[in-house]
């Protein structure tokens, strides 16, 4: 019997790269009989790349040892992972819009030019060309509920 994480790497499907990092990469993959589920279910699989040191795998080691812990519908699952018999793999959720940072990032409409560093806005700041310009308050406003919105199962 595998240990409760463990799982079979002859029933994961390696796909096409998601993205790279310094010492690591993510691809796309399915996974056969996840968690007990028939037929495959698609994931991501975090990995390191072949070059990777002794101190990016421990890193790698220390994320799975977090990810276990978390259990948030916010934070992306771990299912499991590969560490017998090749290279450490974690199988986690696959998330088909990327991650939060690059989906924000495409998805933004608000550039440096609408920024202001006026905290408040008076008639002045109204009459300027662009009306649209956000201030530091509109930004930690933001911030904030955002931040309810993720600590709110």
């Amino acid at each position: 019997k595998l240990p409760k994480w463990e799982f079979p790497r002859k029933n994961l499907v390696l796909g096409k790269t998601l993205g790279e990092g310094e010492f690591g990469k993510v691809v796309k993959a399915t996974a056969l009989r996840l968690k007990g589920k028939a037929g495959y279910t698609t994931v991501a699989v975090k990995m390191l790349k072949e070059n990777a040191s002794h101190s990016e795998l421990r890193d790698l080691l220390s994320e799975f040892t977090l990810l276990k812990q978390v259990n948030h519908p916010h934070v992306i699952k771990l299912y499991g992972a590969c560490s017998q018999d090749g290279p450490l793999y974690l199988i986690v959720e696959y998330a088909k819009y990327g991650s939060l940072r690059t989906f924000l990032r495409e998805s933004r409409k608000v550039g440096p030019s609408y920024m202001s560093n006026d905290s408040n806005r008076n008639s002045s700041y109204l009459d300027t060309p662009d009306e649209r310009a956000l201030t530091m308050d509109d930004l930690i406003s933001f911030a904030w509920q955002i931040s309810r919105g993720i600590c709110t199962p």
